[in-house]
């Protein structure tokens, strides 16, 4: 069209025929899609001279005469507007699914292509096949149960109700779940329902023989409403009965399932704990893997020491009330006032037997002071209140005075216990000069405490003297005016040990250590031990022996793993005598620790043995 319509300009000036009705081609558009063009525009004269012109110029020959086509009965105009209003009525028909599954229309249809069928809907998914791990599962809870009656037979109740509790877990493992696929038919025709749950395979059956009343009724299957209208119509309405099947609490039948909505196989796959349970009951690497789990549990070291510290700590409680009881004494009171790792210095009172006047070489004012001497790098001192020189008119004054001092370390309790044995708490009762000239020290005394290692309270009347020692056990005398006493308690929450199992912790503890082949390091030390075993072993009894071979065992490894720390160079030889050194060290040290237990346990022995005599 666009060499037609450049062409056209030059050819209408050498054309003969005048140009008068015929309008020019120059409106002729390139984009347009030639819609409206039709046979008559392609006839036109004006433009089949410019085409001749064309191609005379371009030495063609002249194209044969075009003829006009008849017009054809379906190119009316009327007639193509009959068929588009058929078009609009057959738009505005609206088509459902029941027109489509009409009996009539199928009728018609079959007479063209074969038997028409109604469209059916797609059927939902089948649920996964379980049978195999619901069959595993009643196994496991035959087993169980068959256990659970054994333990009970033999009068053995916790093992049988664990066994029952494992049974009840194992059968609430499978409720999600359709049972296997097992029909059978019943012997008798009569319609009877079965001892057992019988559920119908999936899927429509045909029956083998016309006698319906022994078959159990097939699945309904899910479809839309015509669906289950026609597939009611075509089952017998007379004479046809189903068995019903008993209800239990681990399967549903498929009338149940559709009706309410119970578990579903989804249930099963969607809870963790179901799926860990069913592993177990069929799996024996997880078996194995929870019975593993179970014995580190139970076999912790740590855990287990703590408990056996627990243990000598209540034995030892036990047997102090034991003989508290024995005795016919009153057990000591737990003050809730004190805590545990807390120290409490209590004063009561002062006592004066004699002239208070010369004691004091004077009226004055006077004071108590008291003093522990641990921690040894940092001892507490403290004092009461004053005291009124009018307030002995009686004789005795009473201070109810207390504190509390945090200096017991009940994890590490051994170097207090030491220091215990001959630790004292110093009393000092001084003066007043005025204001000026401060205090003076008019005496001193001291209590032991010795006595809380095993009691919780030690209590004295500690009398004053003058001119005693900074620890108020060695010199002086009475006081010029006459005795001064003051009365001292010093409590405890708890005693803080029983002797005995000190004693007995730090021999276990030495025993450990010499025991323990992990800290020796020398490999003189390790074959020497190695070569004591054999001897040891023919002295000893059945148990020390297969302890003996378990020790050798260990020397053998640890000299192994020496040896290859020195061939893999991860161990230099300047850094093995630089353990040895160190090992020497511990060695004396705990050495020098088996020596103060054995002397504290000779001590206690003689002094039994002396109270025995007496």
């Amino acid at each position: 069209m666009y060499l037609i319509s450049g062409r056209a300009r030059g050819s209408a000036r050498n054309s003969r025929s005048p140009r008068t009705a015929t309008p020019s081609l120059d409106w002729i558009s390139t984009t347009t899609n030639g819609d409206d063009v039709d046979a008559t525009d392609l006839n036109d004269p004006e433009l089949l001279g410019e085409l001749a012109a064309l191609r005379s110029e371009m030495g063609l020959s002249s194209p044969p005469a075009r003829k006009t086509p008849a017009r054809q009965p379906s190119q009316n105009a009327a007639a193509s507007m009959a068929f588009d209003e058929d078009d609009k009525i057959l738009d505005s028909v609206e088509v459902t699914e029941e027109d489509m599954n009409d009996p009539g229309l199928l009728a018609e249809l079959s007479q063209y292509g074969g038997a028409a069928m109604p469209e059916e809907t797609a059927k939902p998914a089948k649920a996964p096949d379980n049978s195999a791990l619901l069959e595993a599962l009643n196994e496991r809870t035959a087993e169980l149960k068959s256990a659970a009656l054994t333990a009970k037979r033999q009068g053995d109740m916790d093992i049988a109700r664990g066994m029952l509790m494992q049974m009840k877990a194992v059968q609430e493992a499978d409720k999600g779940f359709a049972m296997p696929p097992k029909p059978t038919a019943p012997e008798s025709p009569t319609p009877k329902a079965p001892e057992s749950p019988v559920l119908p395979a999936p899927g429509p059956r045909k029956p083998k023989t016309p006698d319906l009343a022994t078959q159990p009724a097939p699945e309904p299957p899910v479809t839309s409403a015509p669906r289950v209208a026609a597939s009611a119509s075509q089952t017998p309405a007379k004479g046809v009965t189903s068995p019903a099947p008993k209800r239990t609490a681990a399967v549903s039948t498929p009338a149940q399932s559709s009706s309410t909505p119970g578990p579903t196989a989804r249930v099963f796959l969607d809870d963790p704990q179901l799926q860990n349970l069913a592993r177990v009951a069929v799996d024996f690497g997880a078996m194995t893997e929870q019975l593993e789990l179970q014995i580190s549990h139970a076999t912790h070291k740590p855990r287990a020491l703590e408990f056996h510290r627990y243990k000598k700590r209540a034995q030892a409680d036990l047997a102090t009330v034991a003989s508290y009881q024995a005795n016919q004494r009153l057990a000591p009171p737990a003050r809730r006032d004190i805590s545990v790792n807390e120290l409490q210095i209590a004063i009561k009172r002062v006592v004066s037997d004699g002239d208070l006047e010369a004691t004091l070489n004077g009226s004055a004012d006077s004071f108590v002071q008291w003093e522990i001497s641990w921690p040894r790098d940092k001892p507490s001192k403290a004092y009461a209140r004053t005291i009124k020189f009018s307030e002995f008119d009686s004789g005795d004054v009473g201070l109810d005075y207390s504190q509390n001092i945090a200096i017991i370390d009940r994890q590490h309790p051994r170097p207090l216990m030491r220091w215990i044995e001959r630790g004292r708490l110093v009393v000092e009762f001084y003066k007043y000069n005025g204001l000026l000239w401060g205090s003076q020290l008019i005496g001193r005394g001291s209590v032991p405490l010795a006595d809380l290692r095993t009691r919780s309270e030690v209590t004295a009347l500690v009398e004053m003297k003058a001119g005693a020692d900074t620890s108020g056990t060695r010199g002086g005398k009475t006081l010029a005016g006459g005795p001064v006493f003051v009365d001292v308690a010093v409590r405890l929450r708890l005693p803080l040990s029983n002797q005995q199992e000190i004693s007995e912790h730090e021999m276990d503890d030495i025993a450990l250590h010499l025991d323990s082949m992990d800290d020796i390091l020398s490999n003189a030390v390790l074959e020497l031990e190695l070569a004591q075993i054999p001897t040891r072993i023919q002295s000893a009894d059945h148990d020390a022996a297969s302890q003996l071979q378990e020790l050798a065992s260990a020397i053998k490894l640890r000299m192994s793993v020496v040896a290859a720390q020195v061939g893999a160079g991860t161990i230099s030889i300047q850094d093995y005598m630089d353990g040895v050194t160190k090992e020497l060290a511990t060695a004396k040290d705990w050495a020098l620790k088996a020596k103060r237990a054995m002397q504290n346990e000779l001590s206690e022995m003689q002094s039994a043995m002396e109270a025995g005599e007496e």
